[in-house]
């Protein structure tokens, strides 16, 4: 009957283990050397997990990281703590003979659980054995795709996750897996052959899925009289309107109405089926056709250069929770170049005037608000500092 307790224990530990290993990503070193008081909270009151990382590491204690996991890793780290106070409760399988002094008080977050001479009050090291186990227990194959479960499969499987689901994912997962150069996150998420044509695939409906609920947002929009063209800014935010009346006629004409299967069909005609509307910040879609469409990014006809995004390009799209930030930076930008006015300093005065001309057209309704400024119609009216608009001088 103990036996079995030990035994139930030991897979409810390996349960915990599962769960906050594939949140990590974590090596098997960083794993195994958790410690009880691992969880910790930022100043913004938010948890994370901290721990030690010696890949790449010059030192030979290794360095302190910290990972964010989401709240089912945390309920499994809490779970998990209790579980091994309990272990230390019960002591090992064999109590010691002539030990009088009782030991450090044992820190170590994973315990090794299991028959034999197995000790439950030290730190777990046989990780490989322990996932075998607990895969046979829960009807799992321990050795999925011919492969042994072992710890550093949890990395790679995040990596595809990832890859799969993220069209960012090389720079988040370099984050994520600490890795020093973006090579080194490239070979987890290839190294898989038909993982590229899955990452491709994901990709593509991805960018789909984006223009649908685009195309989505702005019928919604004009139906109920709200902000011009959904809210989204940016020069392609007209031509995307401008094709939802093409294709709304195109409807028309054949006889049909506005339906649910129309903002997708659309949208694969704006996207090539997924070939286009890359991200190329956040909030910010490139709607260029690659290998048909030139943009000033790039100058050429292939892909899009997401670093050298411009404002005024024809296929930007700027998504809506971006205006608020664009508001704030034209009135911040007014009220630098106002105090640069007063100062007479005509170098500062410029400097701000092109941030204001810069961000003044990237959101249709943004630019008519700020064009009732005067100062704002004088940077616009003349591109010149000091110049006198209605009394006002700027």
């Amino acid at each position: 009957m103990f036996v079995d307790v030990v035994h139930l224990l030991k897979l409810v530990q390996m349960a915990h283990f599962f769960v906050v290993g594939l949140s990590m990503g974590a090596r098997k070193s960083e794993l195994v050397t958790l410690k009880r008081d691992c969880v910790q909270r930022s100043p913004n009151d938010i948890p994370y997990m901290a721990g030690r990382t010696w890949k790449l590491i010059d030192r030979h204690e290794g360095t302190i990281r910290d990972w964010v996991l989401p709240d089912l890793a945390m309920q499994a780290v809490e779970q998990q703590v209790r579980l091994v106070t309990l272990l230390d409760a019960i002591g090992p399988t064999a109590p010691r003979r002539g030990v009088t002094n009782p030991e450090a008080v044992p820190v170590h977050l994973w315990a090794e659980i299991g028959g034999g001479k197995a000790d439950r009050t030290k730190p777990m090291l046989h990780t490989q054995a322990a996932l075998r186990t607990y895969a046979k227990a829960i009807g799992m194959s321990p050795n999925p795709r011919g492969q042994s479960l072992r710890v550093h499969r949890f990395r790679k499987s995040i990596a595809r996750l990832a890859a799969l689901a993220l069209t960012q994912a090389p720079k988040v997962l370099q984050d994520v897996f600490g890795h020093k150069n973006i090579e080194m996150t490239l070979y987890y998420i290839l190294t898989d052959k038909d993982l590229q044509v899955d990452v491709e695939r994901v990709t593509r409906e991805l960018r789909v899925m984006k223009a649908k609920d685009t195309v989505e947002a702005m019928v919604a929009a004009e139906v109920a009289q709200e902000l011009p063209d959904g809210g989204f800014g940016g020069p392609a935010a007209g031509s995307v309107s401008k094709a939802i009346d093409v294709h709304r006629d195109r409807l028309h004409r054949r006889g049909e109405e506005w339906g649910a299967d129309s903002a997708m069909e659309l949208a694969e005609i704006l996207t090539l089926q997924g070939k286009a509307w890359h991200l190329a910040r956040p909030g910010v879609i490139c709607t260029k056709f690659p290998g048909t469409e030139a943009g000033p990014c790039n100058k050429s006809k292939g892909e899009p250069d997401p670093a050298r995004c411009q404002s005024h390009c024809n296929h930007r799209l700027e998504e809506p929770f971006l205006r608020k930030d664009v508001d704030g930076s034209i009135a911040d930008a007014v009220a630098a170049f106002h105090e640069a006015a007063g100062r007479k300093d005509e170098l500062v005065q410029a400097l701000w005037a092109a941030q204001v001309r810069l961000h003044l057209n990237r959101f249709e309704d943004l630019r008519d608000k700020w064009l009732q400024d005067p100062i704002v119609r004088s940077i616009v009216a003349t591109g010149e500092v000091g110049a006198e608009v209605q009394g006002v001088t700027v």
